[in-house]
């Protein structure tokens, strides 16, 4: 007969087992179990023990497995209320976009140079391209998920290298927004919106960068690398519904964020480190324009 064949626990007990417990005082104490070799149901051991613990452990045992189905259920309760929400509001808006940076000055003081050597950081104006997932949620509100991608060149200015330095960077943008629409009908064709949101700003600096800089015979930088920054976005846009299926879009927005650093210390006591004392918000000026595929019934 297997373990399995009654479908509860079960412990392996030989004949003339003793069962030793804590409690001295127990009638049970030292007491001896007689029976035969192989399998015995657990509640079979529940008289040796005072507490009770070996009788209750199968139903302790069952407490997780309960709790597992009872979070799987809430789970598909969710996911099937956010697939159909999704089934019936889902939008994919793919978009182009100009892209326009703030220049970021700084000045490298001491106790790394004794007099203050001005610098400056700036991003190329330049395109991108993305993607946004939204959903409609009736009324005024709606939210989205959006990703975008942009090559870039990122240039150094400091009057104590004389010429400037160039590095090459793949900047990738991502995060969530809310959308408040000033029409509230969902059917209206043109619809003005206002969108914030919150995500953040992955500055990859390409493998010929990083092998540029931290060469001891050019950049001689070994700390620099790609810089990871949080971001809010505010902007205004329309949409316009041409047919059931597609629209137009258009949004500009302002990214602000944290001046990178590509990781070297903003300020350092050290006067041989290496630093970037970039600071404030850098702005991120985007002007968008896409069509927008509408999924579901509207």
């Amino acid at each position: 007969m297997s373990p399995r064949s009654f479908g509860r626990p079960f412990r392996i007990v030989r004949k003339n087992t003793r069962i030793q417990l804590r409690d001295k005082g127990s009638p049970y104490a030292n007491r001896t179990l007689k029976g035969f070799y192989g399998y015995v149901p657990i509640s079979y051991l529940a008289p040796f023990c005072p507490y009770r613990e070996i009788a209750f452990e199968r139903k302790a045992m069952t407490r997780p497995l309960i709790r597992s189905i009872t979070l799987v259920g809430v789970c598909l309760l969710v996911s099937n209320a956010a697939y159909a929400q999704l089934q019936n509001h889902l939008e994919l808006n793919v978009f182009g976009a100009g892209s326009f940076y703030s220049k970021n000055s700084y000045e490298i003081g001491y106790p790394q140079s004794p007099t203050p050597i001005p610098g400056e950081l700036k991003f190329d104006a330049t395109w991108r391209g993305g993607l946004r997932i939204g959903v409609y949620t009736r009324g005024h509100w709606g939210q989205e998920f959006y990703y975008s991608y942009e090559p870039n060149t990122v240039t150094f200015t400091s009057s104590s290298t004389g010429a400037p330095t160039e590095l090459d960077v793949r900047t990738h943008n991502y995060g969530i927004n809310a959308l408040y629409y000033l029409v509230e009908t969902e059917s209206h064709p043109v619809q003005p919106f206002l969108s914030t949101g919150i995500g953040g700003s992955f500055y990859h600096l390409t493998s010929e960068s990083l092998a540029f800089v931290r060469d001891p015979a050019r950049g001689n930088l070994p700390d620099v690398n790609s810089s990871n920054e949080l971001a809010f976005n505010i902007g205004v846009g329309v949409k316009s519904r041409l047919r059931d299926w597609v629209g137009f879009r258009a949004d500009i927005r302002d990214v602000m964020g944290r001046t990178p650093s590509f990781g070297l210390a903003r300020d350092s006591a050290d006067p041989s480190a290496a630093v970037l004392p970039a600071s404030g918000v850098q702005h991120n000026a985007e002007a968008s324009v896409g069509v927008v595929f509408y999924f579901g019934k509207r």
